[in-house]
């Protein structure tokens, strides 16, 4: 597994999370990693899923899919496929900010990059109904429910969420709740919800 720093490689970044992931993704399963960045859990999910699975990461920044690609190819993962698109609640574009860190990218209204936004609803008929979504987007956790409502009450994804503040916690925590299902908290601002 390539990667640019060394708690990637020496299995210290994220510990808990990591561990509960690779609890809750199982063979054959479809996995969307929203706010991919370099790709730790895309290939983290590629070899839990196998073959018969399949993972669609999600990432906007150049920068960033130039390294997902990267860690794609050195690693010859078959089974996964890269969406240049950020996860919101509406189609279009956005600015996204690009100047503060490659792992804290965000949308913004002054960002000096411009992206294509798009709603998971909007692409139920082209990708398969995922069984597990890993959403880390710096901010836009919201707008990526909001724009997964129909997704989420039909195929009833486990919920890997990182929130980035605790009215964002309180917000995502009412919008899952309201689609039945059981959030808990692994870390202070990281949330597994689980379908009822």
């Amino acid at each position: 597994m390539l990667a640019t720093r060394s708690s990637f490689f020496l299995g210290r970044y994220e510990p808990e999370q990591t561990a509960l992931f690779q609890q809750h993704v199982r063979p054959g399963d479809v996995v969307y990693d929203i706010g991919a960045h370099f790709g730790y859990y895309t290939l983290l999910a590629s070899r839990q899923v196998g073959s018969r699975g399949s993972v669609i990461c999600f990432e906007p920044s150049p920068s960033n899919l130039h390294k997902l690609r990267r860690h794609i190819e050195a690693n010859t993962l078959t089974n996964v496929r890269i969406v240049e698109l950020a996860v919101s609640d509406r189609e279009g574009t956005a600015h996204f900010e690009t100047r503060t860190g490659s792992g804290v990218g965000h949308l913004s209204e002054t960002g000096p990059l411009e992206v294509r936004t798009t709603r998971l609803d909007s692409l139920a008929a082209e990708l398969p109904a995922p069984n597990v979504m890993k959403i880390d987007v710096e901010g836009a956790e919201v707008a990526v429910l909001h724009g997964a409502a129909d997704t989420l009450r039909r195929s009833r994804p486990k919920l890997f969420l990182s929130v980035h503040s605790e009215e964002l916690k309180r917000t995502c925590k009412e919008i899952l709740a309201n689609l039945n299902y059981e959030i808990r908290e692994i870390l202070d601002m990281e949330l597994l919800a689980l379908p009822r």
